[in-house]
């Protein structure tokens, strides 16, 4: 992070988001389906939190900054939303038999 600039790796699914923080470069950003818990984890046991101002009115990027941040924090999940949500969720494909 330089002078306050950072760049997300951004995931399509939570298989994808694992191989990402494997590689231990950036924060990671997940795309999820529509309803998902708040917090879950992927397959290979990563944290993901679902961004809080996605759910909360008093939460924006400059107050939170998660996404922000790397260095072995939790992933940051964003529900599927807008005009194609059905069609972006389907893409996240969410597996829910990930360990809890």
């Amino acid at each position: 992070m330089e002078a306050g600039f950072v760049v997300n790796l951004s995931a399509d699914n939570l298989h994808e988001a694992d191989r990402m923080v494997s590689l231990g470069v950036a924060p990671v950003v997940v795309v999820l389906p529509m309803e998902v818990g708040k917090h879950l984890r992927t397959p290979e046991g990563n944290k993901v939190v679902v961004c809080p101002a996605t759910y909360r009115k008093d939460i924006t990027c400059v107050k939170c900054g998660i996404c922000q941040h790397g260095g072995g924090r939790a992933i940051v999940g964003f529900p599927a939303h807008g005009t194609h949500k059905r069609w972006v969720g389907q893409m996240a494909e969410l597996d829910t038999s990930a360990p809890k």
